[in-house]
């Protein structure tokens, strides 16, 4: 009774061991964000309890072999502080993410990710519907703009025939990523609203006003 015991024991560690041994290893590949001060976050599932991955930046992280999709991209920046310690800034993109809309994991390789500055900004003029309901809104051409802070978007009421046009900001990355203007924080506190002033050919100053938010 005794040897069968002790049989089947080491008939059991066998197949156990064999089992272990020929488990095929899960395909990984790298993921790494080299741009300094960059966090991406990939999607881990289409419920929106599904909490996404963070990837700091400058670090090899290893996943399964797969397409991702990003849930989010944020940027980090130090400015000097008043005081001695430094202030934290931040701008976030939410999408679209441009060249990084989806990010390919391919086994044994390194992919990398580049994304956030030098940051683009483009000033877009639109005004109000002139013909019937449902017609896409005129876009007129540019003004000349300065803008001291890159955020929100301004109702001018200085647009042809005396009409309303909205002036807004876009905000672009190195991929082609959009970032909400809403989203700059210097530290835990939202970014003032810039200024915006529409300029003539010699300079003069024909609208000036705060950006609002929404």
């Amino acid at each position: 009774m005794r040897r069968m015991s002790l049989a089947v024991v080491v008939l059991l560690s066998v197949v156990v061991a064999f089992t272990v041994q020929s488990a095929p290893a899960a395909s990984t590949g790298i993921l790494k964000v080299v741009t300094p001060g960059v966090v991406v976050e990939l999607k881990t599932g289409d419920k929106p309890t599904d909490k996404p991955l963070a990837i700091p930046n400058g670090k090899d992280v290893p996943l399964p072999v797969g397409v991702y999709k990003l849930a989010a991209i944020t940027c980090y920046a130090q400015a000097p502080g008043k005081g001695a310690k430094p202030e934290m800034w931040s701008i976030k993109s939410l999408g679209p993410f441009g060249k990084l809309q989806t990010i390919d994991v391919q086994e044994g390789a390194t992919t990398t990710v580049e994304a956030g500055g030098p940051f683009v900004l483009k000033a877009m003029v639109s005004g109000p519907v002139k013909a019937s309901a449902g017609a896409p809104p005129q876009v007129y051409a540019a003004p000349r703009i300065t803008v001291t802070s890159p955020k929100g978007t301004l109702a001018a009421p200085a647009a042809p025939g005396g009409k309303m046009i909205l002036v807004s900001l876009a905000i672009v990355g190195k991929a082609g990523e959009s970032y909400n203007s809403g989203t700059i924080m210097k530290g835990m506190t939202q970014a003032p609203a810039p200024q915006l002033r529409i300029l003539d050919e010699k300079g003069t100053v024909l609208q000036q006003a705060n950006f609002e938010y929404g």
